[in-house]
């Protein structure tokens, strides 16, 4: 686009000079007050859309740097090639004839502000944004975590350093009584030793005493005497001590201690403890198929009219039953239907022949609503109990009995399967959307359905019927609505739906008794079957998307059985 913006090219042309007021999308120029006036109701631009010059300005460098002409042939794009998916000039469809298909520009890009895929873009930049929170928030509670970790860890250290501490000091203490005690007692009985020498010396000393004065005083006859007492007094010693050295009371009492070995490994401990980094994987966050996202935002491919939309009738099939508000085909190509009327609720499977193979009852005398396939063995049947709490039955084929049940908090109704989880209308509340993998049950906000409403998923939306408000609504699995029908002069009562591979939804009409088929983005519609068609009373439907055919079930004792092509 042109950058200049302030005079109007139609005046500059003129070689005049006007003050710019608005801009020409189309033409890609500024234009004055009298030119847009001029513009406006030309018949070569008056359908142009033109914005003032304010607005043009705010508009991002990725729309302001889109060229809308050829820059091979200065023309501006009328036409679009489907094979190499471009618009192209008049002049290039010379080099796109053997393309295949080329189609008008306008017809392409009409109401693209309004499409899915627009809506989706702007859906998936909210989920982008909400992922990226979400993760961002994912890492700085890990943040948390490690340092809460840290914190835990130091406290524990700490503790185990003073519980070290304490007992070390016991230890110390314990060994330094236990030493006390050890010196205590050797010295003790050294004592007793050494006070008996002190003794035995005091004697020695005074008969050496007395012996000297016997010596300088005494008669010889009394030195004679004296000395024999003393004689014999001093050999009683010499016994005693030659005794006491026999009996080693006189060896040497020393102390060593030795070290417990466990006690030095502490010295040689060049860590506390280990730090280990441990990874696990973080909480999962669920990117709703990008990939098939990402397949959708891109300039749509060729979408299917539902106007080219066709049935043709192929079979009856014997219900068995008649009120079937239940039906679905297996992989095999068995037909198993519900009837809500039979208070004995249980799931019907009927052959090809339309003869009843078998029928499974549920554990209680239940009555069975909808039913869905979870995969060739496996159905699930939402029923309800005058008495006990609703929910919904896991049903084995195999087995042909009930393996599980999940109690709901109010009647269920239609009941759907996207792969991974249940998802069931419950009577006046949201959604309930139940993981296959642990049972567990989450609600999605803003869908409150009614009774007898119907749910079905294409790709990443939720569609279910709400006859109370005579509705069918598109949502994603957020909650947030993305359409909404409601057209009662087409389909007044709507129940039973169920959603193609192209993602056309089909949609049966109560009180209409028809079939309407809405387009994928709610914005158009077709009755596709009626009463002429041989419907009575429908009730559900299913789309057997390996057969490519649509069984429609009725108030009798038939179902009807389509081939569906699509032009």
């Amino acid at each position: 686009m042109a950058s200049y913006t302030s005079v109007c090219a139609v005046c500059d042309l003129r070689h005049q000079t006007s003050t710019s007021t608005h801009w020409c999308i189309q033409c890609e120029q500024p234009l004055c007050s009298g030119c847009r006036e001029h513009h406006n109701v030309s018949k070569a631009t008056g359908n142009h859309q033109t914005i003032s010059i304010s607005d043009y300005q705010l508009l991002p460098a990725v729309l302001t740097d889109i060229r809308q002409d050829c820059v091979y042939h200065n023309e501006m794009f009328q036409l679009y090639c489907i094979k190499h998916e471009t618009p192209i000039c008049n002049k290039c469809a010379k080099e796109h004839v053997t393309c295949g298909k080329i189609v008008s520009l306008d017809d392409r890009v009409r109401d693209i502000k309004t499409s899915e895929s627009f809506i989706d873009l702007e859906q998936n930049l909210e989920e982008l944004l909400t992922y990226i929170n979400l993760i961002r928030k994912d890492r700085e509670s890990n943040m948390e975590s490690i340092t809460d970790k840290k914190t835990k860890i130091a406290a524990q250290v700490c503790h185990l350093k003073q519980q070290i501490i304490q007992h070390v000091n016991k230890l110390e203490e314990d060994f330094i009584n236990e030493l006390s005690q050890i010196e205590f007692d050797c010295c003790e009985t050294v004592q007793s030793i050494v006070s008996s020498l002190q003794d035995q010396a005091k004697r020695i000393n005074k008969m050496k005493s007395e012996l000297k004065k016997t010596k300088k005083y005494s008669s010889d006859l009394q030195a004679f005497l004296c000395m024999r007492e003393i004689q014999a007094t001093t050999t009683e010693f010499e016994k005693y001590l030659q005794s006491s050295i026999k009996k080693k009371n006189h060896v040497k009492i020393n102390l060593e201690s030795a070290i417990n070995s466990k006690m030095q490994d502490v010295l040689v401990i060049d860590k506390f403890c280990s730090i280990a980094v441990e990874k696990s994987p973080s909480t999962e966050i669920n990117l709703n198929r990008r990939k098939e996202r990402q397949a959708q935002l891109l300039i749509p491919k060729e979408v299917v009219l539902i106007n080219n939309i066709k049935l043709v009738f192929k079979r009856k099939v014997d219900q068995t039953c008649m009120y079937p508000t239940g039906c679905c085909v297996t992989k095999k190509g068995e037909f198993l239907f519900t009837d809500f009327k039979d208070t004995n609720g249980r799931v019907k499977v009927v052959n090809a022949d339309s003869g009843v193979e078998y029928t499974i009852p549920l554990k209680e005398p239940y009555r069975a609503f909808s039913l869905v396939s979870l995969d060739d063995t496996t159905v699930a049947v939402s029923s309800r109990h005058s008495s006990k709490k609703p929910g919904i039955s896991i049903v084995d084929l195999i087995k042909k009995k009930v393996t599980k049940f999940i109690d709901l908090p109010g009647d269920p109704y239609g009941i759907t399967y996207d792969g991974k989880s249940l998802i069931c209308c419950v009577s006046d509340e949201d959604l309930h959307a139940i993981s296959c993998s642990d049972y567990s049950i989450t609600t999605i906000s803003n869908t409150v359905s009614s009774q007898l409403s119907y749910v079905s998923t294409h790709t990443d939306k939720i569609f279910f019927t709400y006859p109370d408000k005579q509705k069918v609504i598109c949502c994603s699995y957020s909650g947030a609505t993305v359409w909404e029908f409601e057209e009662t002069r087409v389909l007044d009562g709507p129940q039973g739906i169920t959603i193609d591979n192209k993602g056309n939804v089909f949609v049966v009409g109560d009180n209409t008794c028809n079939v309407v088929v809405i387009s994928p983005d709610g914005k158009h519609c077709k009755q596709i079957l009626t009463k002429d068609d041989g419907l009575n009373r429908p009730t559900t439907l299913f789309f057997d998307e390996a057969r490519k055919q649509l069984l429609v079930a009725n108030g009798t004792n038939f179902a009807h059985v389509y081939d569906i092509s699509y032009g």
